[in-house]
């Protein structure tokens, strides 16, 4: 992940170019590294000082997971914590 370039490489699925949203996302739930993110927090994060509906925050989810791809044995990179957040 470049969060520069706003850009994802992933092996399978090539260089895919992240909306600066989904790019601020990304970078959010990788500097925590495996620990859950509350979605407080990333409201606060991704959309300072902004009035957000949880579901913005679900289609970014939703987009960077088509962008990730799966792990080999099929399950997702971001995983959801219900009623939560996202690690």
């Amino acid at each position: 992940f470049d969060p520069v370039r706003r850009q994802l490489t992933a092996p399978t699925a090539g260089t895919t170019h992240l909306t600066p949203r989904s790019s601020d996302l990304l970078e959010v739930l990788l500097e925590a590294e495996g620990a859950v993110v509350t979605k407080e927090e990333l409201f606060a994060r991704v959309w300072t000082g902004s009035e957000v509906e949880e579901g913005n925050l679900t289609q970014q989810i939703s987009l960077l997971r088509r962008a990730l791809g799966h792990l080999p044995d099929g399950s997702s990179y971001i995983e959801t914590i219900p009623r939560t957040g996202y690690r």
